[in-house]
């Protein structure tokens, strides 16, 4: 999948907890679209990995109910990453 964006690290706090928080957008080779979250230590792993316009090959996530009020994507899920997740760039065909 192609990341389309990106946003930057956030810091959260609430009666769950704390920490931080990245997502990124990415689009398949038919055009569909789907917002990728990562929280705390999932945050740290994959954001210094993460550039707009590259493509990468996602597994091992979660797929959970969109959250409308942060998500503007015509999609009505978004994947969340885990410790388990993998993120490997894929090598473009020119």
């Amino acid at each position: 999948a192609r990341v389309t964006s990106k946003s930057e690290v956030r810091r959260w706090q609430n009666a769950k907890g704390e920490g931080t928080v990245f997502n990124f957008d990415v689009v398949d080779v038919d055009g569909g679209e789907i917002r990728i979250c990562c929280f705390k230590e999932v945050c740290e792993k994959f954001n210094p990995v993460i550039e707009v316009g590259k493509v990468y090959m996602i597994s091992k996530g979660s797929l959970r109910p969109a959250r409308k009020q942060y998500n503007h994507l015509n999609n009505d899920f978004e994947i969340y990453l885990e410790t388990t997740s993998t993120v490997e760039p894929c090598v473009e065909d020119e």
